[in-house]
């Protein structure tokens, strides 16, 4: 949740935060990985319904990132 924050600067903070996370490498046990992560973003105006509206549109938008090949953000 980012309150007062449009979808245009929702976008930009999952588009950083997957560049973030692509960008760091993690330590499991003697080896370095790295990991990628998929986004689902949407916008709500506020009241009850509609948020509940955006967090059922953010989930189908996640799952149309990760079918496009992952590590990427995608948006209703």
């Amino acid at each position: 949740m980012l309150p007062q924050t449009d979808l245009e600067g929702a976008k930009e903070v999952a588009e950083r935060m997957c560049a973030t996370i692509r960008a760091t490498p993690y330590r499991v046990g003697t080896k370095s990985v790295t990991a990628t992560v998929s986004i689902g973003v949407a916008a709500s105006g506020g009241r009850a319904e509609e948020m509940f509206d955006a967090i059922r549109r953010a989930d189908m938008v996640l799952y149309k990132a990760k079918n496009a090949g992952r590590d990427q953000v995608a948006w209703a």
